[in-house]
């Protein structure tokens, strides 16, 4: 009897329980941990974090008076909810329990490859929002500390050029560093995912 077929008769015999059967040593080469567990609740932890934000973005919206920064800001919610509802329908569709009818390894796979792809659309949607927010911030910032309009801050000459410079280094900066946090978030987890599917494809030969 291969990996594939231990999986499911441990799964009808344990209630379904994904996140058990990664623990029984009888699968084989699976490992104890159960990455789909933990790629679940890392989904959990961003969702938290992106409601956090979207909260103090109604907090900036209602008490900045910039209509520009607004603007702004109304993109950054619309952006953070996509954000929220897309890790939303990742974590429902993380299934920690596997019918009998259902191929173990198809499944590990359509997971895999689901949280690659939520992950690399996740950085890509950052690097559209990463202008507006270092704009944002430069203009705000800068018009409260010289108590000017927005307009009289930017018509000064330099201001232009001394933005181009922040976004040319800043985004890039803000870019490494999402990529660092979604390593931290997802990486070890869908590297341990990996293996296990590894371990199960090498049980078919």
């Amino acid at each position: 009897m291969n990996a594939e077929q231990n999986w499911k008769q441990m799964n009808y015999l344990q209630d379904n329980d994904l996140s058990s059967l990664l623990n029984i040593p009888a699968i084989g080469g699976v490992h104890s941990n159960n990455p789909l567990k933990m790629i679940r609740r890392s989904f959990f932890y961003n969702m938290m974090w992106a409601t956090f934000f979207n909260c103090l973005y109604l907090v900036l919206f209602f008490i900045i008076d910039f209509w520009q920064i607004k603007a702004g800001i109304i993109i950054l919610l619309i952006v953070h909810i996509w954000g929220i509802l897309s890790a939303f329908k990742q974590y429902k569709s993380i299934n920690l329990s596997i019918s009998a009818d259902q191929s173990v390894l198809e499944v590990l796979k359509a997971q895999h490859n689901s949280v690659k792809l939520w992950t690399k659309t996740h950085l890509r949607m950052g690097l559209l929002i990463y202008p507006f927010s270092i704009t944002g911030s430069f203009i705000l910032g800068g018009a409260l500390g010289s108590s000017k309009s927005i307009e009289a801050f930017m018509a000064r000459p330099y201001m232009l050029l001394i933005l181009i410079v922040l976004l040319v280094v800043f985004i890039p900066a803000c870019h490494y560093l999402a990529k660092i946090l979604v390593k931290h978030s997802f990486g070890k987890h869908l590297i341990l995912l990996q293996k296990n599917i590894a371990d199960l494809e090498s049980e078919e030969f």
